[in-house]
């Protein structure tokens, strides 16, 4: 299964299995969703902005990593965040920072 680089699926393994019209489908196996706990010690408590939105936060933090600001979901999941324009400004939220240069 083709997916970008740093994507939440990537290396996810995946099934193969095909459709009445035989055409094959891929089914993604469940993944672990990663929490506060999983985060290493390397990161930032963040108050969000007004003008703050996930995609704009990853860039901000994701250091020289290409397309970082596909990494929103890492921030989204690690802070609970089900929909990712639910930011409120003042909300603290953890910044992953060596995660996000990690996935990169």
């Amino acid at each position: 299964m083709s997916v970008f680089h740093g994507s939440r699926y990537e290396g996810i393994p995946y099934t193969t299995i095909p459709g009445s019209d035989d055409i094959p489908r891929k089914w993604l196996h469940p993944r672990k969703a990663l929490t506060q706990q999983d985060v290493n010690s390397d990161w930032i408590l963040y108050t969000v902005t007004v003008a703050d939105s996930l995609d704009d936060i990853a860039y901000r933090f994701a250091g020289s990593v290409d397309d970082k600001e596909r990494l929103w979901w890492l921030i989204a999941e690690i802070n609970g965040i089900l929909w990712p324009l639910d930011l409120t400004p003042g909300q603290q939220i953890i910044i992953p920072v060596r995660e996000l240069n990690e996935l990169g």
